[in-house]
């Protein structure tokens, strides 16, 4: 086991101090100081390649965007030549501790999900509504029969009566990592000449539909019976559905919401 390994293996969450500093990372996503603070502590108790991919990335962060055309380590192309993938941190490059990082407990996601890291934590994740918000039967995922999701209602599913649910997205990584952004993609709003509407159903297939707690959160013009939530144009839909899908998390993480996203 490399030292990286070693590192990613330990479980600082019993310790008060580092809960402060994750919560500090947690409620400012703009400010880089609670980072460079979280950096210095895990450095301190062995956790070196972690805290100094945190310092390359914002280091990087500054450098002006050209371009961007990596969407697993939101790396940066500056004056022609791709930033990140070849820088090293000692002895890592920044795609093997990002890969080390998400196979490790510090990242709460799961297979299939897209996740971008930015300034040393995961800024955008991109995933499937069901991954999202989880309620989804173990069992099903594991055999890759989930897609009939009219079948895993209640406590027991009713494919396989396996009672084991996997917990979604939406109640894990907002307690790890500052997310600002999530993309649903199997979600299209509704689109008619004069708007772009989710809907309040819960019914996973169907990809304007929205389910209650998700619904609760959008913030554009709803109808007299709140079963529809308008807009002027997809684009605009689809970033208040992500504005509530990382509205929710935080809420269920217990964080004060965001502004300015």
């Amino acid at each position: 086991m490399t030292g990286l390994d070693t590192a990613l293996s330990r479980d600082y969450t019993i310790d008060p101090e580092y809960r402060s500093l994750l919560r500090a990372v947690l409620e400012q996503p703009w400010d880089d100081l609670p980072r460079l603070k979280y950096a210095d502590w895990i450095e301190d108790r062995g956790d070196a390649e972690r805290a100094e991919f945190i310092r390359v990335q914002i280091e990087e962060a500054k450098i002006p965007i050209v371009e961007c055309n990596s969407i697993e380590l939101g790396c940066f192309v500056h004056g022609g030549a791709v930033m990140g993938h070849d820088r090293r941190c000692r002895g890592y490059t920044l795609r093997e501790v990002a890969d080390k990082l998400i196979n490790s407990a510090w990242f709460s996601g799961r297979p299939g999900v897209t996740e971008v890291f930015s300034r040393g934590f995961v800024s955008s994740i991109e995933c499937m509504y069901w991954q999202f918000m989880g309620r989804h039967c173990w069992e099903c995922e594991e055999q890759e029969r989930v897609g009939d999701t009219s079948a895993l209602r209640g406590s027991t599913c009713s494919r396989c009566n396996n009672t084991r649910f996997v917990t979604g997205l939406v109640d894990t990584i907002f307690r790890r990592h500052p997310v600002t952004e999530v993309v649903l993609f199997d979600r299209r709003p509704w689109r008619t000449p004069s708007a772009s509407s989710w809907f309040a159903q819960e019914i996973e297939e169907n990809p304007v539909h929205v389910g209650g707690d998700l619904f609760r959160m959008l913030d554009g013009n709803f109808n007299r019976d709140m079963s529809r939530c308008g807009y002027r144009t997809n684009e605009s839909a689809n970033l208040a559905l992500s504005r509530a899908c990382v509205g929710l998390g935080r809420e269920r993480a217990g964080l004060k919401p965001l502004e300015g996203l």
